[in-house]
Order: C-alpha cells, then sequence, then structure tokens
C-alpha cells in the first residue's frame, strides 16, 4: 500500500499547491485530510452531481462548509457547471478572492490529493517533484504521471537518483520562464532524468544553464529520452544546458530546439572545463545566440564526443565551436545543414575531429554535402529518401561508443536502403549518419548507375565527380 507523503517545501511555483507553514488546514470537514490550495482528483464521475465532471478532472482546494458538513469546495480545472456564488457559503480555511463557474462542493469519499509523483522504492506518493526529491535515498526512482508540472529550483546534491516521466510527449517540466533554473545537480550527484520535457526554464545565475546546471568534479548526470524546449539563459552565456568545472553530462535519445541565450555563446550546450557525450541526439532550431554548442578549457581541458547526432536548421554562426588548446571534440556519424556560416570552428588551439560525418566542404573520410531532412522548418530531422548519409556511417565506432540498437525515434538500427548502395563501415555498411535511421527505400541506384551524387539521376553534377576523379587508381 502506498502512503500519501506531505512534506514541507519552499519551492514557490508550482502547479501543485506545496504545503507550507501558512497554509490554512480545513478542519471542518474530511477529517481535517486537506489543506486551502490542495490539488485534489475526482474518484468518480460528475461527484455530487456536478454534471459533466468526469472522473480523474484535477481541482483546487478553496474552503470547508458548515461544520459536520460532508463536502468540500473544489475549484474544477476545465469545468464551468458551478456556481461562483458557493463560495459565500464558505465558513472554514477559506481561500482569497471571489468565486468562479468552476466552483463545486463534493463529498470527501468522491476525491483524493492529487499526488502525481511515486516514489517506486519507498511505495510513497507525492505532490511535487521538489517533494519527492527532498525525500529519495541514493538509488530511488521517482516516477512521474504523465501531466505538465510547473516546478523549477529542483536541487539535486549528491542524491543520486532517477527521474522517470512517461515520455517527452506526456510528461512535462516547465519553468514557467521564471528563475531560478529548473535542475541543479552539484557535488558528485550522479542522477538520472528519463522520459521528459524540460522547457521553459530561465537562469538566473552562473552561467546560464536555464533547463540544467551539471557542476562540479564527480558531478555525472544523464538524460536520456529528453526533450529541451524554449529554455533561456536570459544575458548569460550558455542556455538550455550548461556543463561546468569537470562535470560530465551524457545525453542519449534528447532534442534541442528554441532555447536561448542572450549574450550568445550557446543556445543549446555550453561546456566550461567539463565533458560531454551525446548518443541518437537532435541539435534543432535555436533563437538568440552564435553557437548550438560552445566547448571552454581553462585550468582543466573541455571533452565532447557525438555519434549519430543531427545538427539542424539554426540561424547562427557554429554549430560546434571550441577554445582552448585542451578543448578537444570528436564527431562520428553526425550531420549537419548548411544554414551556419561554418558548422565547425576551433579556435586557440582547439581540435574538433570529425569522422564519417557529412557537411559542406568536408574533407578526409567524411562526406562533402549537405543531407536533406524530411522538415526540418517544422522539427522533422528524419532523412528524406536519397539523402547523403543513408547506409555511411562508421558502425564500428557506433557500437564501441555503446550506441542502441534503435534510434531517436524508436526504430530499428541497420535498416538498409536497397536503393542507396552501402557505403558505410562494419555493420554491412547499412548504419545512417545522424539520429534517424531512414526505414524506407530511396529511388534504385541500379536504375541510373551513374547518379554518383545520389540525386536521382544521371547529370552534369555526376559528370564533374566523374571528371575530378578521373585516373585514379589504388596505389599498389
Amino acid at each position: 500500500m502506498k502512503t500519501k507523503h506531505r512534506t514541507l517545501t519552499l519551492i514557490a511555483a508550482t502547479l501543485f499547491a506545496a504545503h507550507t507553514a501558512s497554509a490554512q488546514v480545513i478542519d471542518c470537514v474530511c477529517e481535517s485530510t486537506y489543506e486551502v490550495g490542495d490539488r485534489v482528483v475526482a474518484l468518480v464521475d460528475d461527484p455530487s452531481s456536478a454534471n459533466g465532471l468526469p472522473s480523474g478532472s484535477l481541482g483546487t482546494v478553496i474552503c470547508g462548509f458548515s461544520p459536520g458538513s460532508i463536502e468540500i469546495l473544489i475549484r474544477w480545472d476545465d469545468w464551468g457547471n458551478g456556481f461562483a456564488e458557493n463560495k459565500l457559503f464558505c465558513n472554514c480555511a477559506v481561500s482569497p478572492g471571489g468565486g468562479t463557474s468552476g466552483d463545486w462542493g463534493v463529498a470527501c469519499a468522491e476525491i483524493e490529493l492529487f499526488t502525481p509523483v511515486t516514489n517506486i522504492t519507498q511505495g510513497t506518493d507525492h505532490v511535487t517533484i521538489a517533494d519527492g526529491i527532498a525525500t529519495s535515498n541514493p538509488g530511488d526512482v521517482l516516477e512521474l504521471d504523465a501531466h505538465t508540472f510547473t516546478e523549477r529550483g529542483l536541487i539535486l546534491d549528491n542524491r543520486d537518483i532517477t527521474i522517470r516521466g512517461q515520455g517527452p510527449d506526456l510528461t512535462i517540466i516547465d519553468g514557467g520562464s521564471l528563475a531560478p533554473r529548473i535542475f541543479d545537480f552539484s557535488n558528485g550527484d550522479e542522477s538520472t532524468i528519463e522520459g521528459v520535457t524540460i522547457q521553459n526554464g530561465l537562469a538566473d545565475s552562473g552561467d546560464g544553464g536555464a533547463a540544467a546546471r551539471v557542476l562540479g568534479s564527480g558531478t555525472s548526470v544523464t538524460f536520456d529520452d529528453v526533450q529541451f524546449l524554449g529554455n533561456d539563459a536570459g544575458p548569460l552565456t550558455f542556455g538550455a544546458l550548461s556543463i561546468e568545472i569537470e562535470a560530465h553530462a551524457t545525453l542519449k535519445n534528447c532534442f534541442f530546439a528554441n532555447n536561448a541565450a542572450g549574450s550568445g555563446e550557446a543556445t543549446d550546450i555550453g561546456v566550461l572545463e567539463g565533458q560531454l557525450t551525446a548518443f541518437n541526439s537532435v541539435f534543432g532550431q535555436s533563437q538568440t545566440g552564435y553557437n548550438n554548442i560552445y566547448f571552454q578549457d581553462g585550468i582543466s581541458p573541455a571533452f565532447g564526443l557525438f555519434i549519430n547526432c543531427s545538427f539542424g536548421a539554426t540561424a547562427k554562426t557554429h554549430h560546434v565551436i571550441a577554445f582552448g588548446p585542451n578543448a578537444i571534440v570528436q564527431l562520428a556519424n553526425c550531420i549537419f545543414t548548411a544554414s551556419a556560416s561554418d558548422n565547425l570552428s576551433s579556435v586557440n588551439g582547439s581540435i574538433i575531429l570529425p569522422t564519417s560525418s557529412v557537411f559542406p566542404n568536408a574533407t578526409g573520410d567524411n562526406i562533402d554535402g549537405v543531407p536533406t531532412f524530411v522538415d526540418p522548418a517544422n522539427g522533422d530531422y528524419r532523412l528524406a529518401p536519397g539523402s547523403l548519409g543513408i547506409d555511411a556511417a562508421n558502425y564500428d565506432i557506433y557500437a564501441a561508443g555503446g550506441g542502441e540498437l534503435t534510434d531517436l525515434a524508436g526504430n530499428f538500427r541497420l535498416s538498409d536502403d536497397p536503393g542507396i548502395l552501402n557505403t558505410g563501415i562494419g555493420g554491412s555498411g547499412m548504419l545512417d549518419c545522424g539520429a534517424f535511421e531512414f526505414q524506407s527505400s530511396s529511388p534504385s541506384q541500379a536504375q541510373c548507375p551513374g547518379d554518383l551524387d545520389n540525386d536521382g539521376d544521371t547529370d552534369l553534377g555526376d559528370f564533374t565527380i566523374l571528371a575530378s576523379d578521373f585516373g585514379c587508381s589504388p596505389t599498389p
């Protein structure tokens, strides 16, 4: 049996009312179970004749009726068949303000406290994420319901827990575009965040990181199946995620879009003397800021490793930029649009090493050109039929880096496109570059054996490729 957990919290900005020392206990009904501002859920359809109010509806506790009454006044969300005048009958722990058409009194047995956070390790329920964190022990798993949580200032200081949502389209943590940032990890914390969207964070301290800051030696945080959307560092340096001072962050199957940094250094991620590892992730359209991702060494080095990542539309200067002789970034099987003036930029002795990646003016074992996405303007960065990068990645690097069997969309990797010649390394040459594996078939190259640029026909572009390489033969 799970227990309802009421923990005092200082988080002021939350959709679910926090219990504070000043909260009014409604002691005239429901055995003093509720406080003004509590969030509750309806257990039955049409509770106490509330016509059209289905089971599972959420509401906020307003007051208690006359002592001895079996009813408590609830302001129900998205329901307007009540009466504002109902609040006139409150005489026990009344909330401020007037009534609304969502107000309706219900029997105590037809509601319960809404607790969308469950510590499945301890078997306890919690009103807020902050409550769940505050009572957690290392190794605990907090499971979040499919819901939008408006919370911020969530501090994980050597907690070492897992916070797991129901998927980024179902579980959303919204900072409400107010400071402080949504997550702060420090003091050697090794937590994991899974299956959520982190959005509308606002940073007000340090170097930014409106969605999350990962700070300090020994702190190593994993984000798996997480969307970072609309986070804003304000005038600070790093937009959605800031990794600082020997900290490490790992991204798996993550998606970044519409993040911003007013100072312009990095809209998505800033790495300051830290380490970032990213697999199967997309860095899409951003707002203010010059670069998507920024690395800076200092007393300690800065490292980056990107495997099968897609860098989409951006109006900024660079997709990835690194500063300093101890800043080293490696990229394998990645794809880049041509929208940045310079996709990869090494400054002050830094090193950026791409391999088996697709971008304009690529050299070495990379692919020179621009990938074709399905609908990048609307955030769809899947490869279109015939795109560069299909069946062209290095599977050996992918596997050695811990690559998973599925792509960002959950589709099976090593899906062969019969219309494209396999030019990849390992895995039968079938692995695609980027975060998504192409799942269909391109127009067959067998129809046009001379289609060297994979555009579906044999034309002057193919002749140009042939002419530039004419006479080449392997060195004995």
